[in-house]
């Protein structure tokens, strides 16, 4: 803690060194005598916390504490694919007004700046370190395995699930397993046009009574088979507290507290389901974002129409029905708009930021990395709804 006197007897110190008499200026703080003392010995993990004084003080003013910067950040994201661009985000106490970054990597772009954002051109797992410095010292704060860069990814999986057969316990749907039939055949065996190095490949499809919960649920599966895919479908009943099956499983209607993805793979997730991110109940829907990019649904009640799953799939690839490459929001958006064209059905989309842009992989540019979590491991999740109608 450091003080400003007006009036003494003695000199101000450091380290036991004099400083010269202590005057100054500040806030009367009452509670310290006129015979004061303080900080000689005063330390905090080795780092000296406080001025010393020695004399009588007529009036004492509170006025600074830690003096020495105690080192710390957070950095976002961690992992992904190279390049990879993450932000470091300087935490440190005691006011440091100088900042020394080792990103591990050998590059020192950024490095002085309090907050940078650093790119990892290689694969690799990266020590990063940061000093920070004011006039009292400095501290150096290491993160050993901080940052893990991978190679990029170029197969990717499609996933889809569809009910048309409810057994009476809801109505039959007759597009239930044409919808995602369609969809998955068209993206199953692609190969970009951009980049072409990166190929969709087939991670299973399952309609009606080999349809179920445990391919969704996390509490039924350690890992879903929704989530072992980049792009996983659903088209069946729905509600906006989850998904529906007409078949003997564990749960016939899953909530959307036991379903996560993006934990083990799933970037992207569309539900052709009723409801599922009404508005009045979308937050509740952030808890599926484990690592998630994109969310898709229905805000109003649903419908579902021929060529659905073939428009979306054709919208997504740009490749048949003379649609040109679209992102993966706007794809959603256009295909209920061209196939549905009703003003009280109304879609919906959620996503987490940065990743709110995506192509699909091969077909565009997408984040290669996990959406960013702020300083209270919170991703920034945004909503939107949209009625079904041609403009």
């Amino acid at each position: 803690m450091r003080f400003s006197i007006s009036s003494v007897s003695g000199n101000r110190y450091i380290n036991n060194v004099s400083q010269g008499p202590a005057t100054g200026t500040g806030t009367l703080d009452t509670s310290l005598s006129s015979a004061f003392h303080v900080g000689e010995n005063m330390y905090n993990g080795g780092r000296r916390q406080h001025s010393a004084f020695y004399g009588t003080i007529s009036n004492v003013y509170h006025f600074e504490r830690d003096l020495v910067p105690v080192a710390n950040f957070t950095g976002s994201p961690l992992s992904g694919t190279a390049p990879l661009n993450v932000t470091f985000t300087d935490t440190s106490t005691g006011s440091p007004t100088n900042w020394s970054w080792n990103f591990g990597d050998g590059d020192s772009t950024n490095s002085t700046m309090r907050n940078p954002l650093h790119t990892y051109a290689s694969v690799g797992m990266y020590n990063v370190s940061l000093t920070a410095a004011n006039a009292f010292g400095n501290d150096t704060e290491e993160k050993v395995g901080y940052v893990i860069v991978t190679a990029p990814q170029t197969m990717f999986y499609v996933y889809a699930e569809g009910v048309g057969m409810y057994h009476g316990t809801q109505d039959d749907l007759s597009l239930g397993n044409q919808t995602p039939g369609d969809f998955y055949n068209l993206i199953n065996g692609q190969c970009g046009t951009v980049d072409t190095d990166k190929c969709w490949y087939g991670r299973g499809i399952y309609l009606d009574d080999n349809a179920g919960s445990v391919h969704w649920s996390t509490t039924e599966q350690a890992s879903s088979y929704a989530d072992n895919a980049d792009f996983s479908v659903f088209v069946g009943h729905g509600s906006n507290n989850g998904i529906v099956f007409g078949t003997q499983n564990t749960a016939l209607e899953l909530s959307r507290s036991n379903m996560q993805f993006g934990g083990n793979q799933a970037k992207w997730v569309t539900f052709f389901a009723c409801d599922v991110l009404n508005q009045s109940t979308q937050t509740n829907w952030e808890s599926v974002f484990n690592g998630v990019h994109i969310v898709n649904g229905f805000d109003t009640h649903g419908l579902l129409y021929e060529e659905q799953g073939t428009k979306y799939a054709q919208m997504l690839t740009g490749l048949g029905g003379g649609y040109d490459r679209m992102k993966i929001r706007d794809a959603w958006r256009m295909t209920l708009q061209e196939t549905i064209n009703k003003e009280y059905i109304k879609g919906a989309y959620m996503w987490a930021n940065p990743c709110g842009n995506d192509y699909l992989p091969g077909f565009g540019d997408y984040c290669t990395s996990s959406p960013t979590k702020d300083q209270n491991e919170n991703y920034d999740i945004e909503w939107e709804n949209f009625e079904c109608i041609t403009s």
